[in-house]
C-alpha cells in the first residue's frame, strides 16, 4: 500500500496479510517446516478473520492451516513459482480492497449547501480523526455537526427552539413545521417510517455520545466498528437533510 496516513485496524489488517503471505510462501517453497511456523499461522489467521469480518471482507487465505495448504499445493501448484504466484495474487487482491476502503473510509461526509462555519469545521475534523485512524474521536464531531446543523435549518424557517433541545427534539421539529418534510408524497407513510426511524438514531447518537465516545470521560467506550456504524449514520442522516431541504418543495401529490 502507498504511503500515507490509513485506520490503524487497515494497518494492522496489512501487518497480518503480509506475515501470513509470508509464512505460506516460506512453507510452500521449502523454506521451512510446519512445525515452526503453524502456531503463528492459526494465531493469526483467527485475528485476521476476525478484523476482516468486521469490514465485511473475506480472508484472503482460505487455508485453516497450513496442512490444508499442503495439500492444496501439491494437487494444484506443482512448481515452487506457481506457490508464489498464487500467495502473491491472493496477498495483492486483499491489499487494494483495503487501500480503497482506507480511502473511502465508508459513507463519506457530506457538507451541506448551506450551513455555519461551525458544523463545517466539525465535519473536517471529524474526517481528520477518522483518517488518523481514531473514529472514537470522530462521533462527537460528527454529533456536534448534526446538532448544530439541525439548529440552523430550525432558526432559517423560523422554527422556534428551545436553547438546550437535543438533536432529537430538533429533528421532531423540522419533520412537524418544514416543509419539505411535511409535503405528502406517495410513499409518505413509508417514507413517515424512515424518518421515525432517523429520528431514534439520533436519540441513539445523543447517548452514545454522552456515554461512549471520547466527549466526556468514560470508562465504557465503544470499539472502532460502532464507532464507525455511528458516524456513517450521523453522516447518512446530514447527506439526506441536505438533499432533501435544498431541493425545492413539491406540490402535494394528489391522486
Amino acid at each position: 500500500m502507498e504511503n500515507r496516513i490509513v485506520p490503524k485496524s487497515i494497518e494492522r489488517i496489512v501487518e497480518l496479510i503480509e506475515s501470513q503471505a509470508n509464512i505460506l510462501t516460506t512453507t510452500g517453497t521449502g523454506g521451512g517446516t510446519f512445525d515452526d511456523f503453524e502456531a503463528s499461522y492459526k494465531k493469526q489467521d483467527r485475528e485476521l478473520r476476525s478484523a476482516l469480518n468486521s469490514l465485511g471482507m473475506r480472508p484472503p487465505f482460505p487455508w485453516r492451516s497450513l496442512w490444508e495448504w499442503h495439500g492444496y499445493y501439491k494437487q494444484n501448484l506443482p512448481t515452487y513459482a506457481e506457490r508464489r504466484t498464487c500467495i502473491l495474487d491472493l496477498r495483492n487482491k486483499a491489499e487494494d480492497q483495503l487501500e480503497n476502503l482506507a480511502t473511502s473510509s465508508g459513507v463519506s461526509s457530506p457538507e451541506p449547501s448551506f450551513t455555519s462555519a461551525v458544523v463545517r469545521l466539525s465535519l473536517q475534523e471529524a474526517e481528520r480523526q477518522i483518517g488518523q485512524g481514531h473514529p472514537l474521536s470522530a462521533v462527537d464531531r460528527v454529533h456536534t455537526a448534526i446538532h448544530g446543523h439541525l439548529r440552523l435549518l430550525c432558526g432559517e424557517e423560523g422554527i422556534t427552539f428551545a436553547n438546550d433541545a437535543s438533536v432529537t427534539a430538533l429533528m421532531k421539529l423540522l419533520r412537524k413545521y418544514h416543509p419539505a418534510l411535511t409535503t405528502s408524497s406517495p410513499y409518505g407513510g413509508e417514507i413517515g417510517k424512515v424518518l421515525n426511524a432517523m429520528s431514534s438514531i439520533l436519540n441513539e447518537l445523543n447517548t452514545i455520545r454522552n456515554n461512549g465516545s471520547m466527549a466526556h470521560p468514560n470508562e465504557n467506550l465503544l470499539g472502532e466498528a460502532e464507532a464507525m456504524l455511528a458516524v456513517n449514520a450521523g453522516r447518512t442522516i446530514l447527506g439526506y437533510l441536505d438533499a432533501k431541504l435544498s431541493a425545492p418543495v413539491a406540490e402535494p401529490f394528489t391522486n
